[in-house]
């Protein structure tokens, strides 16, 4: 499966302080468009320049900021996935805290 159009930076919310977007989206452009409007994304990677943000996710990345922010898991919200019968699930959200269920 080719991820390659999954790059896009779909939304940067100043006031909630969250960015949302695809699974191939390089993470120093992430870290970019963050700083671009004076957020801070705070995973440090030596590979930043060509890693994706989706294999970040699935490897819980730790990088240089580790200690004090944490794995990329403490910094995800939310998350987005097409099953293989086209079935999306959503969960995306722009607070921490969640105590539905």
């Amino acid at each position: 499966m080719s991820l390659e159009r999954m790059d896009m930076i779909r939304e940067i919310e100043p006031i909630s302080m969250t960015i949302s977007v695809d699974a191939d989206a390089i993470q120093k452009n992430v870290q970019n468009a963050a700083a671009d409007v004076g957020l801070l994304l705070p995973l440090s990677l030596a590979a930043e320049g060509s890693c994706q943000i989706g294999g970040n996710i699935g490897t819980n990345a730790g990088g240089l900021s580790v200690v004090r922010y944490g794995m990329t898991r403490d910094l995800l919200l939310g998350i987005e996935a097409v099953l293989a019968d086209g079935t999306v699930v959503s969960d995306m959200r722009k607070l921490r805290k969640n105590n539905t269920g």
